[in-house]
């Protein structure tokens, strides 16, 4: 995600994912989605995208098991105005293939970590826009759960679209988060987080990104919940062609109400 000043955009995102269980320590999993970003202001870059992907989660024993996903990602950049001077006006794709291997680790009740790794390809419509590029794909985490008490980390590294800015971008996502529970009515949680973007094309600069936030829920009742947030977004760029992305500290005070009713068990 990359923080805009003054833009309207309209996006839209489908996916499903569905698990099946060839055995007792095997299950298959397979998934797609797509999405739709608009700019009705012609202030970004109009994209769609397709996604797709496959794996299998070999269960070991009762502490490790081992995953294999394949992921392909296609992305069609639009012409308008603004594309143009990325693009020089010719409609512009990229696709990406990752092969993936993981390990998961439950270490107890509390701990489990996971890491993934493998090659990713990455293939545009006008190499002389965005070359061919083999690159590594990264994913890992630890999350530890107690009853009143979870914290969590992860790191990714990858290639994503571009979030309407880029065509394509190299991406390093840092986040964590802590979260107590006062009782059963109050929780409180903290959150932090650092995103790089890196554009495929040549000279279209990097956006940095640091976040720090907290939230206090308090829970009224069986279904409702009142919060309040806080969050500190501190985003910098070194790209001079888009003037309307956010390049100083932005702070964000949030209340909200949700509703949250129980999950319904049927009887069979």
């Amino acid at each position: 995600m990359i923080l805009t000043l003054n833009t309207h955009s309209v996006s839209n995102l489908a996916n499903g994912e569905f698990a099946y269980h060839l055995d007792y320590a095997t299950t298959l999993n397979v998934g797609g989605g797509s999405t739709l970003l608009r700019f009705p202001d012609s202030n970004g870059l109009d994209s769609d995208g397709l996604q797709a992907n496959a794996g299998l989660t070999r269960r070991l024993d009762a502490k490790n098991s081992l995953i294999g996903m394949y992921v392909f990602s296609h992305y069609d950049y639009l012409p308008s105005a603004y594309s143009s001077t990325f693009t020089g006006g010719s409609p512009f794709s990229l696709d990406t293939n990752t092969v993936s291997f993981g390990y998961l680790r439950t270490w107890n009740r509390e701990f489990t970590t996971n890491v993934s790794v493998g090659p990713q390809w990455l293939n545009s419509s006008n190499s002389a826009l965005v070359p061919p590029t083999t690159a590594i794909a990264v994913d890992g985490g630890i999350d530890y759960r107690l009853r009143s008490n979870s914290a969590r980390a992860n790191y990714s590294h990858g290639s994503n679209g571009g979030s309407g800015y880029l065509l394509g971008a190299t991406f390093d996502s840092v986040d964590g988060g802590y979260t107590r529970q006062f009782g059963r009515d109050l929780t409180l949680e903290f959150t932090g987080a650092y995103r790089r973007n890196a554009g495929l094309q040549l000279g279209t600069g990097v956006i940095t990104a640091t976040y720090g936030g907290t939230q206090v829920t308090r829970r009224f009742g069986r279904y409702l919940n009142i919060f309040a947030t806080y969050t500190a977004i501190d985003q910098s760029t070194s790209s001079t062609a888009q003037t309307n992305i956010l390049d100083q500290l932005y702070h964000v005070v949030s209340f909200g109400v949700a509703y949250a009713p129980r999950e319904i068990h049927l009887k069979q």
